[in-house]
């Protein structure tokens, strides 16, 4: 692959300022720790379980009455509705707090509305075939034409569509317009359209032998800039590089590629970030069950959803929930504009145990020999039960606490050389009460000060050392 280590002309998560960043700011956080002698495994407990003692009460999934059904349906366009219903749930970037659903990267000139009769024009004609080439070659040529003339008026869409038909097909339709030659252009004008493209191309010819006219330092500089402003493209882009788009940075990257692009598929990847794309060591299962929601409001496919529920991922194990699920997919989403608005109204969502910032420490069982039982998949087994299920004895409760105590403090013990992270407690406390359509559960406060113990908690030995070091080698 392209983006290795090894590889000296690659690009990889540490050429990224806000990942750079980050690192800074964990192993300033390390040092001071270290000064203070305070311990992460300390800590990560008592954030964890003053979290669990804060959650709050709120209704789940997105309600809605006749006049709110009204004004959504009155909205003048789908990117209205789509913007509407991701505001709604509540989202926002943790890591770039300027970047809003309201964030558009689609400027309107003069001669607009010319340039998008060409660009419909152009588009309509595309659709009938799956590939330009199958068209005669004077029709080839006419829908280029209609697309140069929509780019010189800077019409975003047909701009990128125009790149992506001339990258596709050798790169060059006429002596004058060729793919590199408008990336270039649009570099020269700061177009972070063509930061992107920049980017891409570098990444492509570096996997096939060569970097060309494109070079390694304006390829990192453009990504960067695109990431900062918030271009949806440059952040997808971005999430992959770090950790091969998993984990909570990763996962906020894809959110906030959604809030601007309004695509259920960056949502789609925001939920399997979150949740470490369905291993059995989880991230944060509230943020990737709102994205999940939040991806089939915006037209996606259920399948994952139904996955969870068959199999009790991060939710209570239910059959005939994946089965009404299934059903109505193959009888047809009732879509609304190509939108599924009303979902939780037919499939409303239930609580969710997270235990944020301890993630991935206590939710899910280690994936390694010997390991115990993590907290969900002892309930699966039925070791544990399940606080969220009705008609909860007394017992039954008491026993559950007595459980997520010995899971809760042996897994933060099992704790080796961790460095705190205040990233995953930001992201945590931020949405600490979820999101419409995946609240948490509420712990019983009396029952979670009672059983768990934070005494038994073992401060962590030479994690200082460690912490130093992998700062050093950087």
């Amino acid at each position: 692959m392209y983006n290795t280590d090894s590889d000296k002309n690659s690009i990889t998560k540490n050429d990224l300022i806000i990942y750079s960043n980050l690192e800074e700011r964990k192993f300033a956080n390390a040092e001071e720790m270290i000064k203070k002698g305070e311990n992460p495994r300390t800590i990560v407990a008592k954030l964890t379980y003053d979290n669990m003692l804060s959650i709050k009460d709120l209704p789940s999934g997105m309600k809605w009455n006749k006049m709110e059904k009204e004004f959504y349906e009155s909205l003048p366009s789908k990117y209205y509705q789509k913007k509407y219903l991701i505001d709604t749930m509540g989202f926002e970037s943790t890591i770039l707090a300027n970047v809003t659903t309201s964030t558009s990267f689609s400027t309107k000139t003069q001669n607009y509305e010319m340039a998008d009769k060409y660009f419909q024009e152009a588009k309509s004609i595309l659709k009938q075939v799956d590939s330009i080439l199958m068209l005669p070659q004077e029709k080839q040529d006419y829908v280029i034409s209609l697309l140069i003339k929509a780019y010189q008026e800077n019409h975003y869409d047909a701009t990128e569509i125009l790149i992506l038909q001339m990258l596709r097909y050798s790169g060059k339709y006429s002596d004058d317009y060729d793919a590199t030659t408008i990336i270039f252009d649009l570099c020269d004008k700061g177009d972070i359209l063509g930061y992107y493209y920049y980017y891409l191309i570098y990444m492509y010819n570096l996997e096939n032998g060569g970097g060309g006219r494109f070079t390694r330092e304006k390829a990192i500089k453009y990504l960067n800039i695109g990431v900062n402003a918030g271009h949806p493209d440059c952040l997808d882009a971005a999430a992959r590089l770090i950790d091969s788009g998993k984990g909570p940075i990763a996962g906020d990257l894809f959110l906030t590629a959604g809030l601007v692009s309004k695509d259920p598929y960056h949502f789609f990847k925001a939920s399997e970030a979150f949740a470490e794309n369905m291993e059995p060591l989880t991230a944060y299962p509230v943020l990737s069950t709102a994205c999940l929601r939040m991806a089939i409001m915006l037209g996606g496919s259920y399948d994952s959803l139904i996955l969870r529920y068959k199999v009790g991922y991060m939710m209570v194990a239910d059959q005939e929930k994946a089965k009404a699920l299934q059903l109505e997919q193959a009888n047809g989403i009732p879509y609304l504009n190509g939108l599924n608005p009303y979902f939780d109204e037919r499939f409303p969502p239930e609580k969710i145990i997270d235990l944020s910032p301890a993630y991935s420490l206590i939710n899910y069982t280690f994936n390694r020999e010997g390991a115990r039982d993590g907290l969900f998949t002892a309930i699966k087994k039925g070791s544990i039960p399940d606080p969220r299920k009705p008609n909860m004895t007394q017992f039954d409760e008491e026993m559950f606490y007595m459980k997520l105590n010995q899971h809760f403090i042996g897994e933060i013990n099992n704790m080796k050389f961790y460095i705190f992270d205040m990233f995953d407690y930001l992201l945590s406390k931020k949405n600490l009460n979820g999101f419409p359509s995946a609240r948490p559960f509420v712990f019983n406060k009396e029952l979670i000060k009672k059983h768990i113990d934070l005494t038994q908690v073992i401060p962590e030995t030479d994690w200082g050392y460690l912490a130093e070091r992998e700062h050093k080698e950087k």
